[in-house]
């Protein structure tokens, strides 16, 4: 089966200043990311905040050009296209907050059919009549089409902004922590709502989240970053169950689990990520298996026991 999106050594840097009176140093934000998509599967993208999962995001969803890097979307390279317009339509972001995504002065109605009234020649009537028919299969019912958004839950508000989301009929659907801010009740219902919409609109999915919990829930695939890097890639099942990379298994290790003891097999990962990665390998000052050859080479991602990549000095010695 040919990818529906398939993303190639993707890359975005900034320049920052170091200092008052320093100079500049180039914040490598996303260094290389590559990855593919398949029709109906959905990529979870995870990692701690600063590990460049909202840029990856921002760049897949062409909100922000990268500095290198493909992005081919049916086989097209829609990374620096003249007219970003076009496959944008076929590409639609979720955000976080809901609340600050759609305007408070415009009508939930309103807020659905706005890509229509953008992309289409359709009709008001027209435009009204198939934001309507999204709202019966997302949420809420067409007879709040009038109501503003600070009159609805945070869970209704993350369904309509699905619903727009969903209004030019996207192939690939960017969702930016869709279900963080949302009571636990209400997350597994909107989880359950983007698998049966995915199900049900041939949908594909780049889902970005730091909860491991959510990503075993509706990930096909995960990829794991660290300082602007994949450090590893594979099937959820492969990823989760059996995490070869040192940061994975922290990562998992502090995740809360029902079924497992609360007592701790390694410390704690301590530190933050690094907004400029040191040399070598960028986990190394917070790494448990760290020697020499980490501070000195930076580990290029590799296949090893069924992860398409890891990229790591010691994965026989993580089990």
């Amino acid at each position: 089966m040919s990818p529906v999106f398939e993303v190639r050594n993707l890359s975005r840097h900034y320049s920052i200043r170091r200092g008052f009176l320093g100079g500049r140093d180039v914040l490598k934000a996303l260094d290389g990311v590559s990855f593919v998509l398949g029709k109906g599967q959905t990529l979870a993208v995870v990692g701690e905040s600063g590990c460049g999962k909202t840029t990856l995001a921002k760049q897949v969803a062409l909100v922000d050009p990268p500095t290198e890097g493909h992005l081919f979307l049916g086989g097209e390279d829609v990374a620096l296209t003249s007219d970003p317009a076009s496959p944008r339509r076929k590409i639609q972001i979720v955000f976080q907050n809901a609340l600050e995504a759609l305007s408070p002065r415009q009508t939930v109605g309103a807020s659905i059919a706005e890509p229509l009234a953008i992309n289409t020649t359709l009709s008001r009537p027209e435009r009204r009549e198939r934001a309507q028919a999204m709202m019966v299969r997302v949420g809420p019912q067409p007879e709040h089409y009038g109501r503003y958004p600070h009159m609805f839950s945070g869970g209704q508000r993350q369904r309509i902004a699905i619903a727009r989301a969903l209004m030019l009929r996207p192939l690939v659907v960017v969702a930016d922590e869709p279900v963080s801010a949302l009571d636990l009740s209400v997350q597994a219902q909107i989880l359950n709502l983007l698998m049966d919409l995915r199900d049900e609109f041939a949908l594909s999915y780049v889902f970005i989240s730091h909860d491991l919990g959510v990503v075993r829930h509706i990930a096909d695939d995960v990829m794991v970053m660290y300082a602007g890097r994949a450090v590893e890639q594979g099937t959820a099942y492969t990823v989760l169950s059996a995490p070869r990379h040192p940061y994975t298994r922290a990562l998992l290790e502090a995740t809360p689990r029902a079924d497992r003891p609360r007592r701790r097999e390694r410390p704690p990962l301590v530190g933050e990520v690094p907004s400029i990665p040191p040399p070598g390998c960028a986990f190394h000052t917070r790494c448990p298996y760290v020697d020499n050859v980490c501070r000195r080479q930076r580990p290029e991602p590799r296949v090893f026991e069924g992860r398409e990549a890891a990229a790591c000095h010691h994965l026989e010695k993580v089990g």
